[in-house]
């Protein structure tokens, strides 16, 4: 098996903000449908689902680079207290490599990104996780 890219699908429930936090990062929108129904049912194991999905792309890039956004209309997203604590278990962050982390970092500051954390140095590389835009308002309250 070839594994050709990788797609993160985050859940929000702030998908204006989500779009503007990935606009930021060069994202832009290339596809929003509304996804319901028995099909749709059967394949994200949510009976009655009905969510917007958003797909955001960065142009000129290849292999294409995307994030998919869903916003739940129905049902009621379950809420994860400890959505944050980066000791849980599963998925708790994105990193985006870029050139010159200490411009990005001000770039996004001056446009009201918090961050989570000053850089380190990590495989050689620097990172920094931000504190994903995508994450329900209500916990970062």
């Amino acid at each position: 098996m070839t594994i050709r890219r990788v797609v993160p699908d985050i859940r929000t429930d702030d998908l204006d903000g989500s779009r503007r936090f990935y606009g930021l990062l060069g994202f832009v929108e290339d596809k929003a449908v509304v996804i319901k129904g028995p099909v749709m049912d059967a394949y994200m194991g949510v009976p009655g689902i009905e969510a917007d999905h958003v797909t955001l792309v960065l142009r000129g890039v290849a292999p294409r680079l995307e994030v998919q956004l869903l916003r739940y209309r129905h049902p009621e997203p379950l809420a994860d207290p400890n959505i944050e604590r980066l000791e849980k278990v599963g998925f708790n962050h994105v990193r985006f490599v870029v050139d010159d982390i200490e411009a990005e970092m001000a770039r996004l500051r001056a446009q009201g990104i918090a961050m989570r954390n000053e850089p380190g140095t990590t495989c050689l590389r620097l990172m920094i996780r931000l504190r994903i835009w995508t994450l329900s308002r209500r916990s970062q309250e």
